[in-house]
């Protein structure tokens, strides 16, 4: 008799052992599944006992002992389920031992242990395909992140986190204050973490087998974070994940999960360490293309979930291949229907650890597979051990059909427990497929301008770049000998002379941006005041940039602006000035900041010098500003 191990007790190990349990292989060879982990789940106990194995509880993270474990029970193949174990040395250790290991190696789990290592790693192989980042270290370099960043960052812990690591502005910090705190928390823990440019889209899970050189692509999933409905509350380690019909995502194009599977086989490519597991690429959709939130080196979990009812290969001859280097060739089959996976998680999660609440459930559905997480089985009775407590999958045509045979189970559930109620309903799906539309489609922009518009160029260039995803459908100038003008004829873009006065002036704008299907006003070097009549009628939809770091120098303009910068700095030695792009309101340079970069000015520098330093920031905050803000009808007030 041959015999294998699952390591780990949660609701994606009872997903694999279960698929397990359907192997061939395993009544061909007559194998054994055995399970090692810190509670008594009593689904991976059940079938380890029917397969005529064992289930124990021990220290899944003491390599020590998990190969002792091993080697006492003649193991052949361990699987890995849970980051820990992996990023503890676990599989290096087994491997040592002689034993066949599906779950790389500490060097190879560093992917996800540390956030910094992997974003350096990107920037050496994929560099295009990361945010903006900073490995933080001190406070003072979190202080400049930050500041660099404006009020558009993501924190992250640098190591392991249970899903619960990630801190977004706007969603979970509300000041650089709390921003800074956080930092200060992680790096108490881990001595470092990570400041990240916060991307706007659609996040998406793609799974890839490999043997460290093949790689076999598993359906691309979504991951739902967020501990309440309509994505509400803090993170959480995963409340629920579907897959839709072929593998896809309705959201989702053929294209971006092309991306990203070319993503995920240029990391394998690249890696220059033994890589014999599953790794897990965290994407998210956004205006710019795909872009590499993070990566795992297990199985996810809710995606496991999802992913192991689908598998119509055999498991275990798989999940072999994968770990003795025989991938190549290998044909995957899975399931065409898809798939969705809700969580039951105690009232408090993730707050606070909730552990022996009493869990009553409804007799198992022939249609709908439930899967045990963090509880503990009592005399017969489940009760909480923590975490996330069970899971209810389903598989059917639709996933409205998923989410109708997932009703009665759910309705059944007895305890103080909760569930997220919206993932995968119509109404969520509709949102996120228009949401993508908006991002791809171009925000068509009207520039306003006085002068020469130099830092029209620069994002003229963006956009022929495919950077920056906007264009520039009119340009209009009160001034008609204005070098802006010239420049839009050179770039064959729609431009008119506007020389009227006061509200007339502003009418007649206002009329000709209609006419070409404006989105939003782009003001550059336009050296009038908008009628209040007219910041109304475009609320919101109204930016400029200004050259000082407001509120510095408010209501000044142009080199004037420049002067009293440097009189300032001779006279107290500040030294910082630069740019701010703000939405235009009736209170002239006092409407919220979106971007502001900034600069120190040299002892030589004159208003002129000064303003030609300047100006190439100009460039780089308004380019920052139409990639950061989701363009709702292009109203920018939707995100502040």
């Amino acid at each position: 008799m041959k015999h294998l191990l699952v390591l780990g007790s949660g609701a994606r190990e009872h997903a694999i052992i279960t698929q397990l349990a359907y192997s061939n292989t395993l009544r061909a060879e007559h194998t054994a599944l055995h399970g090692l982990g810190t509670t008594n789940n009593p689904g991976i106990s059940a079938i380890c006992q029917d397969s005529g194995g064992t289930y124990a509880i021990g220290p899944i993270t003491d390599s020590s002992f998990v190969v002792k474990h091993c080697l006492k029970l003649n193991i052949y193949l361990l699987i890995i389920g849970p980051e820990a174990p992996l990023e503890a040395g676990v599989a290096d250790a087994a491997r040592k031992a002689g034993i066949l290991v599906m779950g790389p190696g500490k060097a190879g789990a560093r992917l996800e242990s540390s956030k910094s290592f992997t974003r350096e790693f990107l920037n050496t192989h994929l560099p295009f395909s990361s945010p903006t980042y900073y490995t933080i270290r001190t406070m003072e370099q979190a202080k400049e992140a930050l500041r660099s960043l404006a009020e558009s960052y993501v924190v992250k812990a640098d190591g392991l986190a249970g899903g619960k690591g990630v801190l977004i502005w706007g969603e979970h910090l509300f000041s650089d204050q709390e921003a800074l705190a956080q930092c200060a928390t992680f790096l108490s823990k881990n001595g470092q973490c990570v400041i990240e440019q916060k991307l706007t889209g659609q996040e998406f899970s793609l799974l890839t087998l490999t043997d460290g050189t093949t790689a076999v692509h598993l359906p691309a999933l979504q991951d739902h974070k967020r501990a309440f409905d309509n994505d509400e509350g803090p993170n959480t380690g995963g409340m629920g994940s579907y897959t839709d019909k072929d593998g896809t995502l309705p959201f989702l194009t053929a294209y971006e999960e092309q991306v990203a599977k070319a993503y995920n086989e240029a990391v394998i490519k690249a890696m220059d360490f033994p890589f014999n597991g599953v790794l897990y690429g965290g994407y998210m959709a956004t205006a710019e293309g795909v872009k590499i939130i993070e990566f795992n080196t297990r199985f996810g979990d809710p995606e496991a979930l999802n992913l192991m009812p689908l598998l119509k290969s055999d498991g275990i001859e798989l999940f072999e291949r994968v770990a003795n280097g025989t991938l190549a060739d290998y044909h995957l089959q899975m399931d065409s229907r898809p798939s969705l996976a809700l969580y039951i998680v105690p009232q408090a999660y993730p707050t606070s650890s909730t552990v022996g609440d009493e869990l009553s459930l409804a007799p198992n559905e022939k249609e709908v597979s439930l899967y045990y997480g963090s509880v503990d089985e009592k005399e017969g009775k489940l009760f909480s051990a923590g975490s996330r407590s069970v899971a209810y999958v389903a598989i059917a045509d639709t996933l409205q059909q998923c989410r109708l045979l997932l009703e009665k189970p759910l309705s059944q559930v007895k305890g103080n427990f909760r569930w997220r109620t919206d993932i995968g309903s119509k109404e969520v799906l509709r949102q996120k497929i228009e949401h993508m539309h908006v991002l791809r489609k171009p925000l068509r922009i009207a520039v306003l301008g006085s002068t020469n518009g130099t830092d029209m160029d620069y994002i003229v260039q963006e956009i022929a770049k495919g950077t920056v995803p906007a264009e520039i459908a009119v340009v209009i100038s009160n001034v008609c000998e204005a070098g802006i003008l010239q420049k839009a004829k050179a770039y064959g873009i729609a431009h008119f002379c506007v020389d009227q006065k006061g509200k007339e002036r502003d009418a007649i704008i206002s009329a000709l941006c209609k006419e070409h299907a404006v989105d939003s006003i782009l003001l550059i070097g336009y050296m009038r005041i908008l009628s209040p009549q007219f910041c109304h009628d475009w609320e919101g939809r109204i930016i400029n940039v200004h050259p000082s770091l407001l509120p510095d120098f408010a209501q000044t303009m142009d080199q004037d602006t420049h002067a009293l910068a440097l009189k300032r700095y001779r006279q107290t030695g500040n030294d910082r000035t630069g740019c701010t792009v703000h939405i235009v309101t009736s209170e002239l340079d006092s409407g919220p900041i979106l971007v502001q970069k900034a600069l120190r000015i040299a002892s030589d520098d004159t208003p002129q010098s000064l303003k030609k330093r300047v100006q190439v920031l100009e460039g780089e905050a308004l380019s920052e500003a139409l990639k950061r803000v989701y363009p709702v009808g292009g109203n920018f007030n939707k995100l502040l």
